[in-house]
């Protein structure tokens, strides 16, 4: 995190090694922040560390995974004006090298699911955007990992 008021943070949607499904963890109901909803692997931004870094090293202590073809697909700001707090946000899309997950304490579960099963989960607006995002810039729907996978 850069400031007590300005934060910088990053979620991916990572893609399973073999499919088009990619992985979402289920927050622990004490969380301060989305608390038991779905979420993308990812997290803070250390002030000096490289964003894809720290990318990598939030899925890895989230999950165990190790990740690949990073994407950015959508940046995000907001201002969060009761609590004085300027929010930045990137959001990526890749690939996992393999697909056995480790949850850390901050997760109680996870799943690989498809764009329309994601569409049905509870989770916040935002991340429910980066996947309707990601889908409307392919022509047909497919989602950009195959589209890599295929071509």
């Amino acid at each position: 995190m850069f400031t007590n008021n300005v934060k910088f943070f990053q979620k991916a949607v990572v893609f399973h090694p073999l499919s088009t499904r990619f992985l979402i963890l289920k927050r622990v109901e004490h969380d301060t922040s989305a608390p038991g909803q779905w979420d993308f692997p990812g997290g803070g931004i250390d002030f000096g560390e490289l964003h894809l870094a720290a990318l990598e090293r939030e899925i890895w202590e989230e999950t165990g995974l190790t990740i690949v073809n990073q994407q950015v697909i959508e940046v995000m700001t907001r201002f969060d004006a009761s609590r004085q707090i300027y929010s930045i946000f990137v959001a990526h899309q890749c690939q996992a090298t393999h697909a056995e997950v480790r949850l850390s304490e901050e997760h109680t579960a996870y799943r690989w699911v498809t764009a329309s099963e994601w569409a049905q989960m509870d989770a916040p607006p935002s991340l429910k955007q980066v996947v309707a995002r990601l889908t409307a810039v392919t022509n047909d729907g497919v989602l950009e990992a195959q589209r890599r996978r295929d071509q």
